[in-house]
């Protein structure tokens, strides 16, 4: 059996510039091209490229080309359209280079159907040691995804450029800060944040990331929201509300089983249930239903005759009979859960590139494909990169830490040895030299065969803490440089996390490590 979900070894690197490619591109053709034998429908692959092309010229205004072969292998992957960091961003450098060298087609899925929420980018900024720093641009109400949100207001891009700007220059070295001010000039540009405003916030911030990439032909981008309205993605839901009592029941055997094989604790993961009212014949489904407001879980109510679609709130459509795809056509319906790869993996593309946590979950599709379908899934990769920010920092490792702590541990244990350096008077370090040997002594007779080891060993306590009373101001000494190092230590862990904003970094130094 191929690999996949926890059957691979997926894990985050560790280690700045380490990369992770499962498998490694130089094998994706041949997977794509046996996906490709396993792949349900072909004519779904051009309905993609063919929207993917027409929204990335709309986005980009640039002429977007396609290789010259008749039918190319088709290569995706995806995320929501915020400020990413290195490991997500890292994915569309990969399908783009990996469809460079073969010919193929890149597209980037643009998850504008998920929640906005505080939209805002982090970054690290210095307040007496680094910290991490959210710079929000805007807040979204709940339900309320980016494919409802026009761009932004040129008023609240001002606001979030003048927070951004001061936090980018204490300790940022030249190459970091010019980085940043290219995203900041980008930001500035009326004829850049003109272009896509009709394509709402989600073609905003694409937009935005792929002016800062430099390279505007490399891959097509797609939003969710329009794959959801091509004939396919509705004849795949017709089928799914037709047969819904049947889906959510393997739908969430295969989740139990998958869980319980795997060692998933918690319900939720690695996705929810679907919930089953089956005495009333209420199903819900693997969609969410776009409304004016947000977006709304969907279900299916089967009667004897007549089946309705609705929401909590109202009905969308009655039907009897077999549900069409025309009849979803007003119906705007968007994939929820695994819904989306399982749409994309059967039919949408020939490699779908995931990021570790998605590689991790989406083997419960590779299940769900077997158990439902009836056939293997087809093979997916995972990617990531750790990538960290260039920073001024001070040279601290937690080794010198561990020696720091380890340092106060003897001083409390062994105060005798410390004598020297706690900067006593000479009488004093006669006084507690005296005391030394004695310990020495008791430490001596101890060892001896019938020595009363309770006594001895309570007496040496006693000199250790008349001894340790005069090494007061040199634990104290010590242990004000412990919290300092363990501050610096936390702070230099701020510096070094993963999740920074892309625009810390180089398009190019991403570039590099797809040459894998």
């Amino acid at each position: 059996m191929r690999q996949d979900g926890n059957e691979t070894n997926w894990r985050i690197p560790g280690g700045d510039r380490e990369a992770v490619v499962i498998p490694p591109p130089e094998k994706w053709p041949e997977v794509a091209r046996t996906n490709r034998r396993l792949n349900q429908a072909r004519s779904v692959h051009r309905q993609i490229v063919a929207g993917a092309l027409t929204y990335t010229r709309d986005l980009l205004g640039e002429e977007a080309k396609l290789p010259n072969e008749g039918d190319p292998l088709v290569l995706v992957t995806g995320h929501q359209p915020g400020f990413c960091h290195p490991g997500v961003w890292f994915k569309n450098f990969l399908v783009a280079e990996a469809a460079r060298q073969n010919g193929a087609v890149a597209v980037n899925l643009i998850v504008d159907t998920d929640e906005v929420g505080v939209l805002g980018a982090l970054v690290p900024s210095w307040q007496d040691g680094w910290r991490q720093t959210r710079v929000a641009l805007l807040t979204g109400r709940p339900q309320e995804t980016f494919e409802h949100f026009p761009p932004p207001e040129r008023s609240q891009i001002e606001r979030f450029a003048a927070e951004l700007a001061p936090l980018v220059h204490t300790g940022y070295p030249p190459e970091t800060r010019k980085n940043v001010q290219r995203f900041l000039t980008l930001l500035d540009q009326e004829e850049f944040l003109a272009a896509p405003r009709e394509l709402g916030l989600a073609g905003w911030l694409t937009a935005l990331r792929r002016r800062y990439e430099g390279d505007l032909l490399g891959y097509l981008e797609y939003p969710v929201s329009r794959l959801a309205e091509l004939p396919a993605f509705k004849a795949f839901a017709a089928q799914i509300i037709t047969d819904a009592a049947a889906f959510t029941n393997q739908y969430n055997q295969t989740l139990a089983a998958y869980r319980l094989a795997h060692g998933y604790r918690y319900k939720v993961n690695p996705f929810p249930d679907l919930q089953r009212e089956e005495t009333t014949g209420e199903y819900e489904l693997p969609f969410w239903v776009k409304g004016a407001a947000g977006r709304f879980p969907v279900f299916v109510r089967l009667g004897a005759q007549r089946r309705s679609l609705c929401t909590e709130e109202q009905t969308l459509l009655s039907w009897e009979g077999a549900l069409t795809p025309e009849q979803l056509v007003e119906v705007p319906l968007r994939p929820r859960g695994m819904v989306l790869t399982l749409f994309m993996r059967l039919f949408g593309c020939d490699l779908f590139l995931h990021g570790i946590g998605g590689a991790k979950y989406d083997g419960a599709t590779s299940q769900f494909i077997r158990d439902y379908y009836g056939q293997e899934p087809p093979e997916y990769a995972g990617a990531t990169l750790t990538l960290q920010p260039a920073l001024e920092l001070v040279d601290l490792s937690v080794d010198e830490v561990r020696r720091l702590e380890e340092l106060l541990r003897d001083v409390e244990h062994n105060p005798d040895r410390y004598l020297l350096w706690a900067g006593l008077s000479q009488s004093e370090q006669e006084r507690l030299s005296d005391l030394a040997r004695q310990k020495e002594d008791l430490i001596a007779r101890i060892k001896t065969a019938g020595a009363d080891r309770k006594a001895l060993g309570l007496q040496i306590k006693e000199l250790n803490q008349q001894i340790g009373v005069a090494l007061q101001g040199y634990r104290e000494e010590l242990t004000e440089r412990l919290h300092e190092k363990k501050r610096q230590l936390a702070a230099i862990q701020e510096a070094k996390r993963r999740d920074y904003a892309y625009f810390l970094f180089d398009p190019d130094e991403l570039k590099h490590f797809t040459k894998l």
